[in-house]
């Protein structure tokens, strides 16, 4: 990407050069469906005029193999959290991610904390029947392990990440899934398993991203 870019900003200035290169990039390239296309390339192409390329960062989502956590998923890769959401947070805010930010990722993305190592347990907080048993099915769709599904001990509006000693850097994988939760840390409960994670879902809980 970093050789595209490059290539299309010396031939911004003629425009048939800048079509006939496209033409022939998007033949060795597979894009999103917005970027599919000459049409759209040459849009973001024409963006890239005047800005110079030591102001251009290319960089992949932190990932590891999916059967990490799906033993039996041995094609596709997973999103490691907490560094992607910080990556998408930068993009989605328009904050920029330079080349030493680049770096400070790619550092913290050498030892991830798989979600199969994240044990939580589910507590309803919403007031609605079987809603932990629906959240618990979508952390395992996502690799973490369910150690428990149970009642909150009183309905609440928000979502909270508990965690117990020990535990931050696992409870921090979940949060990151979790838009505007934090986790926190907690007092040591009989009720859970050494190291597990609670996560009470409050009425507002929308999913994990």
């Amino acid at each position: 990407m970093d050789a595209l870019a490059s290539k299309a900003q010396s031939k911004l200035t003629s425009p048939k050069s800048l079509y006939d290169f496209l033409q022939s990039a998007t033949k060795s390239l597979t894009t999103d469906k917005p970027l599919a296309g000459i049409k759209p390339l040459y849009g973001l192409a024409s963006e890239l005029k005047g800005i110079p390329e030591d102001r251009l960062t290319f960089l992949t989502v932190p990932n590891y193999p999916r059967e990490a956590d799906v033993p039996t998923d041995k094609a596709n890769v997973s999103w490691q959290f907490p560094q992607a959401a910080d990556l998408f947070t930068s993009l989605a805010t328009d904050k920029e991610v330079g080349k030493d930010r680049k770096k400070a990722l790619e550092k913290s993305a050498k030892e991830p904390v798989y979600a199969s190592t994240v044990s939580v347990r589910v507590l309803n907080g919403t007031g609605e029947g079987g809603r932990a048993a629906k959240v618990a099915e979508q952390l395992r769709d996502a690799g973490f392990k369910v150690e428990s599904t149970g009642n909150a001990p009183a309905d609440s509006r928000t979502t909270t990440i508990g965690y117990p000693e020990g535990a931050k850097s696992r409870a921090d994988v979940l949060a990151s899934r979790l838009p505007g939760v934090r986790a926190t840390a907690q007092a040591a409960d009989s009720a859970a398993a050494p190291g597990v994670v609670t996560l009470t879902v409050g009425k507002e809980f929308d999913g994990l991203r």
